[in-house]
């Protein structure tokens, strides 16, 4: 079940009262975080046609970079406050913002030392929530983690794409990620038409309609992996003005996908006291996941250059994923289904 339960069933733009509710959901689902903040929804100047909030003084937009700089605030702190909090709300919560342009994510001072000054993240307008459902939320971790694993069978990865992109699943983990572009069956000619914004020769408008139903409703059960995406991508816009770089918002994706991936029990204290408070054995899954974004970091220019001898690699991977199997130990506890 979802953190939140009250993050449940389908959101859409409603009346002000329901925009009201959905305001209060969010400020509960990230409670726990000092560094964001949801404005307060003023009740007494509130009613069914006007939502009044409170006024948060001294924002600022995250492509500010004069007062990033006037502030003396890390961009990269920044962009990590942001990638954090918005990973987090969908694979940890499944609750999505689905709207958060430079219009509605700021940035203002929470504290300050001799050093410079720590972020804030204040989130407006909360009309638009997409709810994502526990079995979609808990295979988009696993996609994920399958993807930048070493160790996962493609096909594993190739199963659990197809759930949310039906027969373009080969497409689906490189829209996460560009990194993710050496997991799938992805050909020259395809990465070609793409250039050329052209579909591939072997995809027909049969399946590119089957793939956007299946974005749309990616389980048959209410799911909407576009919302999503769209989300992930405003996000991804936010990131590229602080200039934050892929691997550590693909770390902070593969954090947050772990922690999801946990009992309930477990995710919450994650979310309420941080990772340290966790096992052992998640917190070792936490800096194995860490390890294999740095992996896949340094492999991508040797693979970009060796691209001929990538079947080399996978061979080596097999090798690898035989001898864990035949040793009767299990690399990743996720790829437990």
């Amino acid at each position: 079940m979802p953190l939140c339960s009250k993050c449940t069933g389908p959101l859409t733009l409603e009346n002000v009262c329901q925009k009201n509710k959905k305001t209060k959901t969010q400020a509960k689902c990230l409670q726990a975080r000092r560094d964001v903040r949801v404005p307060r929804v003023v009740e007494s100047l509130t009613c069914k046609s006007v939502l009044t909030m409170e006024f948060v003084e001294d924002m600022f937009k995250v492509s500010d970079g004069e007062a990033l700089a006037r502030y003396h605030m890390d961009a990269l702190e920044c962009g990590q406050l942001v990638a954090d909090v918005f990973h987090e709300m969908a694979l940890v919560h499944g609750h999505v913002h689905g709207d958060p342009h430079a219009g509605n994510v700021y940035l203002r001072v929470h504290s300050c030392t001799a050093q410079g000054c720590k972020p804030e993240l204040v989130l407006l307008d909360h009309g638009l929530y997409h709810t994502v459902p526990d079995a979609m939320r808990r295979d988009l971790c696993k996609l994920l983690l399958a993807s930048v694993s070493p160790f996962a069978t493609r096909r594993r990865r190739e199963k659990l794409a197809k759930r949310f992109a039906g027969p373009l699943f080969r497409f689906f983990p490189p829209i996460l990620s560009p990194w993710f572009v050496f997991s799938t069956r992805l050909t020259i000619t395809d990465i070609s038409a793409a250039a050329k914004q052209q579909l591939p020769q072997n995809v027909s408008m049969k399946d590119v309609g089957e793939c956007l139903i299946a974005l749309h409703d990616s389980q048959g059960d209410g799911g909407n992996m576009l919302g999503v995406l769209h989300s992930f991508g405003y996000t991804r816009g936010l990131l590229n003005h602080l200039k934050f770089p892929e691997r550590r918002r693909l770390q902070s994706m593969i954090k947050f996908a772990i922690i999801g991936l946990l009992p309930d029990e477990l995710r919450a204290k994650a979310v309420q006291k941080g990772t340290s408070s966790l096992p052992l054995s998640t917190r070792v899954q936490l800096v194995a996941g860490d390890a294999y974004v740095y992996l896949l970091w340094l492999l991508i220019p040797v693979l970009v250059c060796l691209g001929p001898l990538l079947v080399v690699y996978e061979i080596w991977r097999a090798v690898v994923f035989f001898f864990w199997r035949l040793g009767g130990l299990n690399p990743l506890a996720w790829e437990i289904d």
